[in-house]
């Protein structure tokens, strides 16, 4: 499948997520890294670069697997099982062919292409490329020094700016703590409603999803840093911001029947977690007539195993359910959804899919969401009615995303 990053605001985060996906999904997997940014820009047209990517098409349709294409113009793509050393030679001479002529790729007598293509093998290098991945996303090759870290909003509310040398200092964590904690909890927080729909009828909403929005704290917190610069820090400010949510839930949210709270791991077992369930038990609410749903990202419940099962085997017992969300679409098939042993399942839809479905991908598709039942399963980020048909056929019936809401006639 060709992942369209360049289409998304931050592709390399979307990378960084699907490699952490392959850790428990290595065996036959193949990268490469292909340096389109070394090339002199009279070589990196979009022309040179839509020929790359049709090099890679056969085989992606063929053996499975992911492109991307990140902001810089640089392509990564995750292939599948099958592909044979002999195809992934052709594909390495023919991009040769295409960039000959350029300086990076002619020195040393055309060596150059192996520079230029950089090639992964999972099994055996996995911890490399993770690491290249994790380098890129971090931002460790960029300087930081001078960003600012600070508010921007409304100028009568939000207009003082703090200006550090280290975005990742003790002063910079406690000066971001102290914004966070004066920040109006309205401008960090967005909702998702997910929906129960079939064919001739008004979707039926079923759960309120929400969380505190990563742009927000991108806009207000990290402008001219942003996420990718600072992994560290921004984490950070979303496991103290997920706090803020939950000091506020019994307060802000009691009087919704069914409503799900998506955070971190960290959140999941914290002690702020503990605490908001005695505060809750104290306000005297059922969790189980009150339907409260706790939601993490299954990249951030892959990463962090041991802690994700604590969190959510002592929440459990307190009655509260669990969803692991955002697993990419076309990662079903590779994906065992049991091992989460989540109450609910959140799969992450890419517009690639209309293009890419084929029966296969359907059976596929169908199979890992019957192990866990399709009552247990939604669809999010369904932006077109593309979206949903094809959750339809693959057998769902709870979808998440813009274009359901623009169904709902109470919006």
């Amino acid at each position: 499948m060709i992942h369209a990053a360049r289409d998304q605001s931050d592709p390399t985060r979307s990378l960084s997520d699907y490699a952490e996906r392959l850790r428990h999904h290595r065996e036959g997997r193949r990268a490469v890294r292909i340096l389109i940014s070394k090339l002199l820009p009279a070589n990196r047209g979009e022309a040179e670069i839509e020929q790359v990517i049709h090099f890679f098409s056969p085989i992606l349709r063929n053996c499975g697997g992911e492109l991307f294409r990140l902001n810089n113009d640089d392509l990564f793509v995750i292939l599948l099982s099958g592909a044979s050393n002999e195809l992934m030679d052709q594909i390495v001479h023919h991009i040769a062919l295409v960039f000959r002529d350029d300086p990076y790729i002619a020195r040393g007598r055309g060596e150059g292409i192996h520079l230029f293509c950089t090639w992964y093998d999972m099994e055996e290098q996995y911890d490399l490329f993770r690491q290249v991945i994790r380098e890129m996303r971090d931002g460790r090759n960029e300087a930081n020094a001078g960003r600012s870290i600070g508010l921007n909003n409304d100028p009568e509310t939000m207009d003082q700016q703090f200006v550090y040398e280290d975005a990742s200092s003790d002063e910079t964590t406690t000066n971001v703590e102290t914004a966070l904690g004066e920040t109006p909890l309205h401008l960090l927080i967005a909702r998702q409603l997910i929906y129960a729909s079939v064919p001739k009828v008004v979707p039926q909403k079923v759960i309120e999803e929400v969380f505190v929005a990563p742009t927000a704290l991108d806009q207000y917190f990290l402008p001219g840093v942003g996420r990718d610069r600072n992994e560290r820090m921004f984490a950070h400010m979303a496991h103290v911001a997920d706090q803020r949510v939950l000091e506020a839930l019994i307060n802000v949210f009691a009087l919704q029947s069914a409503f799900m709270f998506r955070c971190g791991v960290e959140t999941l077992t914290s002690a702020a977690m503990i605490a908001f369930d005695q505060a809750w038990r104290a306000a005297g609410y059922d969790q189980r007539e009150m339907r409260l749903t706790f939601s993490v990202p299954a990249a951030d419940a892959d990463e962090n195993r041991h802690d994700y099962e604590f969190g959510r085997d002592y929440l459990r017992a307190q009655g509260y359910r669990i969803c692991v969300t955002d697993i990419p679409i076309g990662m079903l098939g590779g994906t065992d959804l049991r091992i989460y042993g989540a109450d609910l399942i959140g799969v992450a839809w890419s517009q690639n899919m209309a293009t890419d479905f084929s029966d296969w991908v359907e059976r596929d598709c169908q199979e890992a969401i019957g192990e866990v039942g399709a009552h247990q399963v939604f669809l999010t980020g369904c932006n077109t009615a593309e979206a949903v048909e094809i959750g339809r056929r693959i057998g769902l019936t709870l979808f998440q995303g813009p274009f359901m809401e623009r169904l709902d006639p109470r919006i």
